[in-house]
Protein backbone atom coordinates (compact mmCIF):
# COMPACT_ATOMS: atom_id res chain seq x y z
CA UNK A 1 0.00 0.00 0.00
CA UNK A 2 1.32 3.88 -0.87
CA UNK A 3 0.64 6.50 1.52
CA UNK A 4 -0.64 9.46 0.17
CA UNK A 5 2.33 12.16 -0.20
CA UNK A 6 0.98 14.28 2.74
CA UNK A 7 1.17 11.59 5.24
CA UNK A 8 4.93 10.80 4.26
CA UNK A 9 5.52 14.72 5.11
CA UNK A 10 3.31 14.65 8.28
CA UNK A 11 4.91 11.94 9.50
CA UNK A 12 8.28 13.41 8.68
CA UNK A 13 7.53 16.63 10.36
CA UNK A 14 6.02 14.76 13.08
CA UNK A 15 9.37 13.14 13.99
CA UNK A 16 11.14 16.05 15.71
CA UNK A 17 14.10 16.12 13.91
CA UNK A 18 15.23 18.66 11.26
CA UNK A 19 15.73 17.06 7.79
CA UNK A 20 15.75 18.22 4.00
CA UNK A 21 15.15 16.24 0.78
CA UNK A 22 16.23 17.06 -2.42
CA UNK A 23 14.84 15.01 -5.53
CA UNK A 24 17.40 13.75 -8.68
CA UNK A 25 17.29 17.26 -10.29
CA UNK A 26 18.17 18.72 -7.00
CA UNK A 27 15.18 20.33 -6.19
CA UNK A 28 14.55 21.01 -2.32
CA UNK A 29 11.06 18.87 -2.52
CA UNK A 30 10.72 18.53 1.83
CA UNK A 31 12.03 21.32 4.27
CA UNK A 32 10.77 20.23 8.17
CA UNK A 33 8.95 22.85 9.61
CA UNK A 34 11.35 22.78 12.77
CA UNK A 35 14.64 24.33 10.60
CA UNK A 36 12.22 26.69 8.51
CA UNK A 37 11.15 27.99 12.01
CA UNK A 38 14.87 28.22 13.56
CA UNK A 39 16.34 29.87 9.94
CA UNK A 40 13.60 32.07 10.58
CA UNK A 41 11.12 31.17 7.28
CA UNK A 42 7.77 29.64 6.67
CA UNK A 43 6.47 26.61 5.08
CA UNK A 44 4.58 28.84 2.89
CA UNK A 45 7.64 30.08 1.30
CA UNK A 46 9.46 28.43 -1.57
CA UNK A 47 11.40 25.63 -0.70
CA UNK A 48 13.78 26.02 -3.32
CA UNK A 49 14.57 29.83 -2.69
CA UNK A 50 14.62 28.96 1.32
CA UNK A 51 17.34 26.28 0.73
CA UNK A 52 19.28 28.46 -2.32
CA UNK A 53 19.58 31.48 0.68
CA UNK A 54 19.86 29.40 3.65
CA UNK A 55 22.14 26.61 2.83
CA UNK A 56 24.82 27.30 0.89
CA UNK A 57 27.42 24.75 1.81
CA UNK A 58 24.71 22.32 0.82
CA UNK A 59 23.66 23.53 -1.98
CA UNK A 60 27.41 23.52 -3.12
CA UNK A 61 28.18 20.38 -1.64
CA UNK A 62 31.13 21.38 0.23
CA UNK A 63 32.45 18.19 2.12
CA UNK A 64 31.90 19.23 5.66
CA UNK A 65 31.07 18.33 9.35
CA UNK A 66 29.44 21.64 9.43
CA UNK A 67 27.58 23.39 7.61
CA UNK A 68 27.04 27.23 7.50
CA UNK A 69 22.98 28.21 7.38
CA UNK A 70 21.65 31.40 6.71
CA UNK A 71 18.95 32.87 8.90
CA UNK A 72 16.47 34.72 7.01
CA UNK A 73 17.78 37.86 9.34
CA UNK A 74 20.87 37.32 7.44
CA UNK A 75 22.51 36.33 10.65
CA UNK A 76 24.40 32.78 10.55
CA UNK A 77 24.49 30.07 12.53
CA UNK A 78 26.57 26.44 11.94
CA UNK A 79 24.90 22.57 12.58
CA UNK A 80 26.12 19.39 11.37
CA UNK A 81 24.60 17.50 8.45
CA UNK A 82 24.14 13.93 8.07
CA UNK A 83 23.79 13.41 4.51
CA UNK A 84 21.83 10.33 3.21
CA UNK A 85 21.79 8.85 -0.35
CA UNK A 86 17.86 7.68 -1.03
CA UNK A 87 16.77 5.41 -3.60
CA UNK A 88 16.57 7.58 -7.21
CA UNK A 89 19.34 9.52 -6.52
CA UNK A 90 16.93 11.23 -3.90
CA UNK A 91 19.15 13.02 -1.19
CA UNK A 92 18.52 13.77 2.77
CA UNK A 93 20.21 15.47 4.76
CA UNK A 94 19.69 15.59 8.52
CA UNK A 95 20.36 18.76 10.17
CA UNK A 96 21.50 18.65 14.14
CA UNK A 97 21.38 21.37 15.98
CA UNK A 98 25.17 22.19 17.81
CA UNK A 99 26.01 21.18 20.73
CA UNK A 100 26.10 25.20 21.81
CA UNK A 101 21.87 25.28 21.15
CA UNK A 102 21.76 21.95 23.43
CA UNK A 103 23.69 23.67 26.16
CA UNK A 104 21.73 26.65 25.82
CA UNK A 105 18.28 24.89 26.20
CA UNK A 106 19.35 22.91 28.99
CA UNK A 107 20.59 26.03 31.18
CA UNK A 108 17.21 27.12 29.66
CA UNK A 109 15.38 24.20 31.40
CA UNK A 110 17.31 24.44 34.34
CA UNK A 111 16.50 27.93 35.18
CA UNK A 112 13.07 27.04 34.13
CA UNK A 113 12.71 24.91 36.85
CA UNK A 114 14.26 26.69 39.65
CA UNK A 115 11.58 29.22 38.66
CA UNK A 116 9.01 26.47 39.52
CA UNK A 117 11.06 25.86 42.37
CA UNK A 118 11.29 29.17 43.64
CA UNK A 119 7.37 29.91 42.49
CA UNK A 120 6.68 26.84 44.74
CA UNK A 121 8.30 27.98 47.82
CA UNK A 122 7.24 31.52 47.78
CA UNK A 123 3.04 30.12 47.21
CA UNK A 124 4.41 27.68 50.72
CA UNK A 125 5.81 31.08 52.23
CA UNK A 126 2.86 32.91 51.26
CA UNK A 127 0.71 30.48 52.91
CA UNK A 128 2.44 30.44 56.68
CA UNK A 129 2.54 34.04 56.14
CA UNK A 130 -1.35 34.11 55.96
CA UNK A 131 -1.79 31.53 58.84
CA UNK A 132 0.54 34.18 60.78
CA UNK A 133 -1.52 36.86 59.56
CA UNK A 134 -4.91 35.39 61.00
CA UNK A 135 -3.61 34.65 64.33
CA UNK A 136 -2.87 38.39 64.66
CA UNK A 137 -6.39 39.11 63.73
CA UNK A 138 -7.76 36.70 65.70
CA UNK A 139 -5.99 38.08 68.71
CA UNK A 140 -6.60 41.45 68.25
CA UNK A 141 -10.19 40.55 68.26
CA UNK A 142 -9.81 38.59 71.78
CA UNK A 143 -7.33 41.16 73.67
CA UNK A 144 -8.15 44.18 75.06
CA UNK A 145 -7.36 47.41 72.77
CA UNK A 146 -4.87 48.34 74.64
CA UNK A 147 -1.46 47.08 76.60
CA UNK A 148 1.90 46.44 75.53
CA UNK A 149 1.10 43.49 73.79
CA UNK A 150 -0.83 45.51 70.57
CA UNK A 151 2.41 47.47 69.95
CA UNK A 152 4.21 43.61 69.45
CA UNK A 153 1.21 42.06 67.33
CA UNK A 154 1.47 45.51 65.33
CA UNK A 155 5.46 44.92 64.97
CA UNK A 156 4.55 40.94 64.00
CA UNK A 157 1.84 41.91 61.43
CA UNK A 158 3.51 44.45 59.70
CA UNK A 159 6.46 42.74 59.30
CA UNK A 160 4.44 39.40 58.17
CA UNK A 161 2.76 42.06 55.81
CA UNK A 162 6.36 43.29 54.49
CA UNK A 163 7.47 39.45 54.09
CA UNK A 164 4.17 39.01 51.67
CA UNK A 165 4.57 41.67 50.02
CA UNK A 166 8.50 40.10 48.83
CA UNK A 167 7.40 37.06 47.39
CA UNK A 168 4.57 38.43 45.46
CA UNK A 169 7.62 40.32 43.74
Amino acid sequence: MKLPEPIYQQILSSLGQWFIIRDQAGDCIFFSEGLLSALGYEGSEDLNAVFASACPDLQHQLSSSKYRFARKDGREVSYAVNERSLLDGYRLYVVLPDEASAEVRFHSQRLETLGMLAGGVAHDFNNVLAGILGHITYLKTILPQQGNHVESLNAIEEGANKASFLTQE
